[in-house]
């Protein structure tokens, strides 16, 4: 009686596998060492970088669909804080601030934000960041873990300043029940002095504008990235503060929709979308600041123009 080869170790299964779910048909090809050692590293390359933009396209799908605000009742919720220099080794949080905010559907949404500035004479790498809010009363309405939130940049120079912004509804776990109800925000910053081998990932910001749409929506801001590195900048992320005429941060805008690559010692440019789609916060904007990080890197096989 023939044996019955059970379905993990049939190719046309890993196969299929692989294709609709990269990482365990990867393990697959690989435990069972199906087809040559050269057909199994190219589709592992292959359909590990799909996988990997599969997750990041239905993360800014899931912010824009949750979080895009249709309805003209939003209420800016400022908790706006300077905070005092920190010990050696520690990112310092400089501002933040909140929105709040009703979607399409009528429920409360928050957009969170802060700065924060490396105050000493080392590079120092963030190892965490999160964002929590609450009530009048303490209690916290919900919280943002780094996963959800969008920061640049990781490795931070000394007197580098750094952006972070997350969306937030009760979709990501957080419960408020009328615009007014949270009134403080607290961010935590967790980091540490960086190492040598910390010293990639690094994606420098110059040339800064504001360009003022009838809306905050509308509203973009534009910077230069550079990419030092010898590699491809794959895929990056940017993030802006936009500051009033007193020097407060007023809110950060990302590049969810920009992937512009960026070839070894080269510059390109990016934009950074506004949000919001019938406020006029950012209408108050005199000055923009930006900063990158990368998140991944290609060998530089291709030339890019």
């Amino acid at each position: 009686m023939e044996e019955k080869v059970s379905i993990l170790k049939q190719e046309w299964f890993a196969v299929l596998m692989v294709v609709f779910v990269a990482p365990f048909g990867i393990f697959l090809i690989w435990k069972n060492k199906m087809f040559p050692i050269y057909a199994r590293a190219i589709l592992s390359v292959i359909f590990g970088i799909i996988f990997l933009f599969f997750l990041v396209f239905v993360r800014g799908a899931f912010i824009l669909l949750t979080n895009n605000p249709a309805s003209g009742n939003q209420k800016y919720g400022s908790s706006v804080t300077t905070v005092e220099k920190q010990s050696t080794g520690v990112i310092a949080v400089d501002q933040k601030g909140f929105y709040t905010y009703e979607d399409y559907n009528g429920d409360v949404c928050v957009m969170l934000y802060c700065s924060y500035v490396n105050n000493t004479n080392s590079p120092v790498k963030l190892t965490d960041i999160s964002f929590g809010l609450s009530d009048t009363n303490g209690v916290t309405l919900g919280t943002s873990s780094e996963t959800w939130i969008d920061y640049a940049p990781e490795i931070v120079s000394p007197g580098q300043k750094g952006y972070a912004v997350a969306n937030a509804s009760k979709n990501s776990g957080y419960k408020i029940k009328s615009l007014d109800e949270p009134t403080n925000i607290d961010v935590k910053v967790e980091s540490e002095k960086a190492k040598n081998s910390d010293m990639t990932k690094i994606l420098n910001t110059s040339d800064f504008g504001i360009q003022v749409g009838e809306n905050d929506y509308s509203t973009t801001m534009s910077c230069v990235v550079e990419n030092p590195s010898s590699d491809v900048a794959y895929y990056n992320v940017v993030v802006g503060g936009l500051y009033d005429s007193n020097s407060n941060l007023i809110g950060c805008l990302y590049n969810l929709t920009d992937q512009t690559q960026v070839g070894p010692n080269e510059k390109a440019k990016y934009s950074l979308n506004g949000w919001m789609a019938k406020s006029s916060i950012f209408q108050n904007a005199v000055k923009a600041e930006a900063a990158g990080r990368v998140n991944h890197y290609e060998k530089d096989t291709v030339k890019i123009n």
